[in-house]
């Protein structure tokens, strides 16, 4: 194991403890038997603070820059222009879209993205595409969308109707745990 790797804990006590910052913590498990062949030690640690407000979980844990890496994946419906698809998926039906708009997305095919609104009333959502689309994309997608599609299958071959394929959309984004307003945030 690599000895500048660092690892952080919020640890929460039911009683206040005594305890200063800069100094050493040794937790034990107290509950294992004292004469079993075990070591009773569970860490041990630098406190870095020390909190003794009360209502420290509005007003010092949201200054604690604690994350999780969240990721959400949908599949490009159509393609609405040159600079713009519509995806489905992404997001439930009932979710604010609102909150997700500006975020960065990236098709499977390499082209980036921002969430631009949503596309209807059924969690449809609008994708802008600043470099448009690749023409390998348009090829899988199959054309501009459903009406043009089917003007292309009566005036062309069956075996191109069929290139229609599946194009994924990914949005990674962190969630910061302790943030009061629950916002995402892209690096």
């Amino acid at each position: 194991r690599d000895k500048t790797e660092k690892q952080w804990a919020l640890l929460v006590f039911d009683k206040p403890v005594v305890c200063r910052a800069n100094s050493l913590a040794i937790g034990s498990k107290f509950d294992t038997d004292i004469n079993a062949n075990r070591c009773r030690l569970a860490f041990k640690a630098e406190i870095l603070e020390a909190f003794t407000a009360k209502d420290y979980v509005s007003s010092v844990l949201p200054k604690l820059k604690v994350y999780k890496n969240k990721s959400r994946e949908g599949t490009v419906e159509r393609v609405h222009d040159d600079y713009s698809v519509i995806c489905k998926g992404l997001l439930k039906k009932e979710t604010n879209i609102a909150l997700f708009s500006g975020l960065r997305v990236e098709l499977s095919t390499g082209e980036s993205g921002v969430i631009d609104g949503s596309f209807g009333l059924s969690g449809k959502i609008k994708i802008r595409l600043p470099d448009g689309l690749k023409p390998e994309t348009k090829v899988l997608l199959g054309g501009k969308g459903k009406k043009s599609k089917k003007k292309q299958t009566e005036t062309t071959e069956p075996q191109q109707a069929n290139t229609n394929q599946a194009v994924s959309v990914a949005m990674h984004f962190k969630r910061y745990i302790y943030d009061p307003a629950k916002r995402m945030a892209q690096t």
